[in-house]
């Protein structure tokens, strides 16, 4: 064992045995990369194959977390899909994202965009490496001892059963091209470590550069995630792996823990990682954990059972807790709202309205916002000027969903799983009524109840026994809970009000 301080230890041991601490950015948030900028701290996440591209959370106490902005509004033109693995990093005022994202007609690339300040707006300057064949993911830049500076990342060495080495090669300062050529650091080399290393992050303390990486599978219900450390007096090595690893598994009420970047926190050193909850799972997807770590005796790193934690969502008048809620009475769309890459909708907000247009695909159009408990209800007041089918909808992708949706007076849930489609209870509503809002009850992560209610009266089931939606999460998203339209073109889904929250017993 490390030879570090007793009484860090037995604290770990008790943490483990009697505490059960809750994430720091609630919700689907992974792969995070975090920073200090002015009094504020940023972060940012993947956010796969929904779009806009790359949140971009704000907070000045890392307890209390706006989503501000997303680093790409409109889908840069390289771009095919898979905006993963983002990297925020600032030097001399300026802010620089390396990302990873699908290049069109090609593979997995990393990228670098930036900004004058974290919130944006960011000029992308495309590719920097894109390996034929394998693709490049998890881009991260450094500057070596005599202050070059380098961009790592990984070679997607398993997507053709091949070995995961780790890069590092010089970049300019406009942080717009490599040069020289790439040194290799370390790759996936030991049993723990499976098919795969990524999602490197290097820090200095001391004498050394220790590399946090990830192994294994990351995402999904057999995910196998788990943290380990390798160390080197210089950049480019040779480096060293951490006998002890992985120094971070599953743990407490916490699995598959990885992919996270290093950040001060009141001269302490923290880790923003993520990891699935035991109690959601894949619903409410890979949410942030910070922790803090020490440097041992030995120089390596331990991780403290010291967590910065945040609450979740905030009570309203009646005492509910309320994750999110939207009357759309802004000028421009809030920010958390979000869509596949493949369907961006068409949509204006006017007074305390959101209107979406039909696709000129006419598929459905999704609009979907985080889940955050497994118990959980979502309700939507539809505005009587609809003409495109309108309705609430839970979503793992465009190929799998469950809405409830209303079309001239006919109600019904529809149901989709990929290739699979049912209309299920199809009803009338009446013809004159003030007010409608439709509604979905979820219980137990993956139960769900779809109601309806017309001018303010008791809620309606229209299903009476919950649908089962387990089959929802993609193997690397979680669940959204939102907006459903569909129609043509010169077709509308109004919208007036949206809220999340616990169940309302």
């Amino acid at each position: 064992m490390k030879t570090i301080h007793i009484l860090i230890f037995l604290l770990t041991i008790m943490s483990l045995s009697t505490f059960a601490q809750r994430a720091n950015v609630h919700g689907d948030f992974p792969d995070p990369s975090i920073i200090k900028y002015g009094d504020y701290y940023y972060c940012i996440s993947t956010s796969s194959n929904w779009a806009p591209g790359f949140p971009i959370l704000k907070s000045k106490d890392l307890k209390n977390w706006e989503w501000v902005s997303n680093v790409f509004p409109e889908k840069p033109d390289w771009i095919n899909n898979s905006y993963w693995a983002p990297e925020i990093s600032t030097e001399n005022g300026k802010v620089y994202v390396y990302y990873t994202a699908r290049k069109k007609g090609a593979g997995l690339c990393v990228a670098v965009a930036s900004a004058d300040k974290p919130e944006g707006p960011y000029k992308d300057h495309g590719p920097l490496v894109c390996e034929p064949l394998v693709g490049s993911i998890d881009g991260f830049a450094i500057r070596d001892k005599n202050n070059k500076l380098y961009l790592t990342w990984k070679t997607d060495g398993n997507s053709k059963n091949q070995p995961t080495p780790i890069w590092a090669q010089e970049m300019n300062e406009e942080r717009t091209e490599l040069l020289g050529e790439p040194v290799e650091l370390f790759r996936n080399d030991l049993e723990w470590e499976g098919r795969l290393i990524e999602g490197q992050a290097i820090v200095k303390h001391g004498d050394y550069y220790y590399c946090f990486y990830s192994a294994n599978g990351c995402c999904g219900r057999r995910c196998s995630y788990k943290t380990g450390v390798a160390r080197a007096k210089e950049l480019l090595g040779p480096w060293e792996k951490d006998p002890d690893n992985p120094i971070l598994g599953d743990e407490e009420n916490w699995k598959c823990q990885g992919h996270g970047t290093p950040i001060v926190v009141d001269d302490k050193n923290y880790l923003l990682y993520h990891g699935y909850n035991e109690e959601t799972g894949v619903f409410t997807g890979r949410q942030g954990i910070l922790r803090e770590y020490a440097i041992t005796d030995d120089n390596w790193i331990a991780f403290l059972p010291n967590y910065i934690e945040s609450d979740l969502g905030t009570k309203n008048a009646n005492g509910t807790l309320v994750y999110f809620e939207d009357d759309f009475s802004g000028a421009e769309i809030k920010p958390s709202w979000q869509w596949s890459v493949y369907n961006k909708p068409n949509f204006k907000m006017g007074k305390n309205t959101l209107v979406v247009s039909g696709a000129n695909n006419q598929k459905p159009v999704f609009m979907g916002q985080r889940i955050y408990s497994k118990n959980y209800q979502a309700t939507l007041s539809i505005g009587k000027k609809s003409t495109a089918a309108t309705g609430i909808s839970l979503i793992g992708d465009e190929n799998k969903n469950i809405s409830l949706v209303l079309d001239n007076d006919s109600l019904w849930i529809e149901y989709k799983n990929r290739k699979e489609e049912e209309t299920i209870n199809k009803m009338a509503l009446p013809q004159e009524y003030e007010k409608l809002e439709l509604s979905v009850l979820v219980e137990n992560n993956s139960k769900a109840t779809f109601l309806y209610r017309i001018d303010g009266d008791v809620f309606v089931p229209v299903n009476e026994e919950p649908i089962d939606f387990a089959f929802l999460p993609p193997w690397d998203r979680a669940v959204r809970v939102g907006l459903y339209c569909e129609g043509r073109e010169k077709d509308r889904a109004v919208f007036n009000h949206f809220i999340l929250s616990e169940i309302n017993e």
